[in-house]
């Protein structure tokens, strides 16, 4: 009797655990199932060669401004040191000279507002670069941060079964500006057109994350258990990178937003620091400072070729233009000739 009524009150005792076992079982597959996983390494590669590719453009750039100002100041020299000449000179060399000055003043030379505006365009495309530089590499630091000691989660798969384990292996991801001048990965430059690569990125809903094996991560789940939110969903679009990736409101996976190639007035909703820093730097290629050339060394052929260099003999009454080359300050004006 006594044995039969143990019997009648193990049985639920015994029932009740193997369901507490199975349930539990059970919420930690559910848990696994529905919880985000790390991003495909084949999604957040791109990415990371863009955020180099950003890294190295501040630098690439300070150095071609540098360049500008210094042809334009060049230019500027030689109306200088011919004004300089005509100084030193007696008045009949002078007037000699005079036609070579204005033939050197007839080229085309920077004015006091396309510089500024050269400056100004100069510091927006450096400082919209950066500022989107800074998103990529945020994203991508605290991803590749948010990984589990043992590697087997994470939120950035590596090319192999396990998650990149912390920022310092994906030191090549431009995590930082960079200190000196870089030439440009293949299919990318430093202009509008390959600033982000020689292909536009293309939208993906899904299809991001590494199906194959559970590599958890919560910021690639929007609802549900593990989620970035657990079991609360989420209002609005959560942007990633300046909206690169980006978490669906709702319980969908993490997505991509398209970057198309450089068109001019392009929309930039859900992209906007990528468009804005494009264009800063599309308006900044085309100010007149970016576009300076050296100008050409005056020559004897060019010069007597200048309408304004005929027009200033005539004036000055000189006797043949060839007169202009004998002077008495030949070896000054030698020395133009060298240095400008």
């Amino acid at each position: 009797m006594i044995g039969n009524q143990h019997r009648q009150h193990s049985i639920p005792t015994i029932t009740k655990t193997i369901i507490q076992i199975a349930a539990m079982h059970l919420i930690v597959l559910y848990s696994d199932a529905d919880a985000g996983n790390a991003i495909d390494n084949a999604a957040w590669t791109p990415l990371c060669k863009i955020g180099k590719n950003l890294a190295g453009y501040p630098k690439h750039f300070e150095g071609k401004l540098a360049t500008g100002a210094a042809t334009a100041a060049k230019n500027q020299a030689q109306e200088y040191q011919l004004r300089i000449l005509i100084e030193r000179s007696q008045p009949q060399d002078a007037a000699k000279v005079y036609p070579i000055l204005v033939a050197v003043s007839e080229q085309p030379d920077l004015a006091g507002d396309e510089i500024e505006t050269a400056v100004k365009s100069a510091v927006s495309a450096a400082t919209r670069v950066a500022f989107l530089s800074g998103h990529v590499a945020e994203f991508l630091k605290v991803a590749a941060s948010a990984y589990a000691a043992s590697g087997t989660d994470g939120c950035l798969h590596n090319a192999a079964t396990a998650a990149q384990q912390g920022a310092a292996t994906i030191g090549q991801c431009g995590l930082d500006l960079a200190s000196e001048t870089t030439p440009p990965d293949t299919d990318f430059n430093y202009e509008k057109d390959k600033l982000f690569g020689a292909t536009e990125t293309e939208a993906a809903a899904s299809g991001l994350t590494k199906t194959c094996g559970s590599v958890s991560c919560a910021l690639t789940k929007g609802h549900t258990g593990n989620g970035i939110l657990d079991t609360g969903r989420t209002a609005r679009d959560i942007p990633y990178a300046g909206g690169y990736f980006y978490l669906p409101a709702g319980d969908a996976n993490i997505g991509r937003r398209a970057i198309p190639t450089y068109a001019a007035n392009q929309p930039d909703v859900n992209i906007d620091p990528w468009i804005k820093a494009r264009n800063a730097v599309a308006a900044a290629e085309a100010n007149a400072l970016m576009q300076a050339t050296v100008r050409p060394k005056p020559t004897k052929e060019t010069i007597l070729a200048s309408t304004a260099a005929k027009q200033a003999i005539k004036m000055e009454k000189q006797t043949p233009p060839q007169a202009i080359f004998k002077i008495n300050n030949a070896p000054f004006l030698l020395a133009f000739f060298i240095i400008a």
